[in-house]
């Protein structure tokens, strides 16, 4: 009777090892799935973010383009994801070269959503405008912002308010005069003036936003010299963490990077600050989305 007992608990015991084996193998293979399946939405995913870039550069000015208009520049265009929030435009109108280094509200997929806002109101503002001054292209392009994005509907004390908005550098330049317009939205421009590293401020609103519809942004008017270049970046250099003691590399060290190399020609300057920011930032992560047009007009 006893080996019987015995028997009878063996053969129980072994049979709840079965089911729970089988069960163990089922929640395996669910896990499997369902661990398949995120990898197949995380794909999915990245194709189309990836697909969206496609887009996104297809707007963008194409650097050749830029050659038959000015023959000494580069673009220093880093993204901090798949796709940008910040980018660069160049247009012809009447004699005179707008040119702007933007940078739109987040980075990522929403910024870059912001930044097709921005590149296409800012094709068609020109387009209806009669060569317009970079201030006053700025105001228009703040209007139609807010109301692209509907932002003039809410109340100042809504939490769902839309802040999205852009900071810009905006030139207009005029090559038979050698005259340059520029007008900012909380972005400088830095021009070298063949002897030192100049600045002008922008204003210090950004375009859209919660602003009130009529904002002004001041037109700053100057003569650039033979030897002149002119900077428009976005804060994402300036911005970028590195350095043994982590920090900011900071518009200073910028400005002093500029000013060294500000002499060599545009290839080297290219170079020189791709080594210098990536040496910078070494193996920390990049923050945010990094724009800069150089150019010698």
């Amino acid at each position: 009777m006893v080996v019987m007992a015995i028997g009878f608990l063996l053969y129980q015991s072994g049979k709840r090892k079965q089911r729970y084996n089988l069960t163990l193998e089922h929640r395996n293979r669910l896990i499997e799935e369902q661990k398949e399946a995120l990898a197949q939405r995380d794909r999915d995913v990245t194709d189309s973010i990836t697909y969206a870039r496609r887009i996104q550069q297809a707007i963008l000015p194409q650097e050749e383009s830029i050659h038959h208009r000015i023959s000494d520049f580069f673009i220093y265009y880093q993204p901090r994801d798949i796709v940008s929030g910040d980018f660069y435009w160049f247009q012809e109108k009447d004699g005179y070269m707008y040119m702007a280094a933007v940078d739109c509200t987040g980075h990522g997929v929403p910024g870059a959503f912001m930044s097709m806002i921005g590149y296409t109101l800012l094709n068609e503002r020109l387009a209806a405008m009669d060569t317009p001054t970079p201030g006053e292209l700025l105001a228009e392009l703040h209007r139609s912002v807010q109301k692209a994005l509907r932002q003039s509907e809410y109340a100042e004390n809504q939490l769902d308010r839309p802040l999205d908005g852009m900071d810009i550098a905006l030139c207009r330049y005029e090559p038979a005069k050698r005259e340059l317009w520029f007008a900012g939205a909380r972005r400088p421009l830095w021009y070298w003036d063949g002897d030192s590293l100049q600045q002008i401020k922008g204003a210090k609103r950004s375009v859209g936003g919660l602003l009130r519809d009529h904002v002004e942004y001041p037109n700053h008017q100057l003569t650039l010299a033979p030897e002149a270049v002119i900077y428009l970046f976005s804060d994402g250099l300036a911005d970028q963490f590195g350095g043994q003691i982590p920090k900011k590399f900071t518009s200073r060290r910028l400005r002093n990077l500029l000013g060294e190399i500000a002499p060599l020609d545009l290839a080297q300057q290219k170079e020189r600050l791709a080594e210098t920011l990536q040496g910078w930032q070494g193996s920390a992560e990049q923050v945010d989305d990094m724009l800069m047009m150089a150019l010698k007009v």
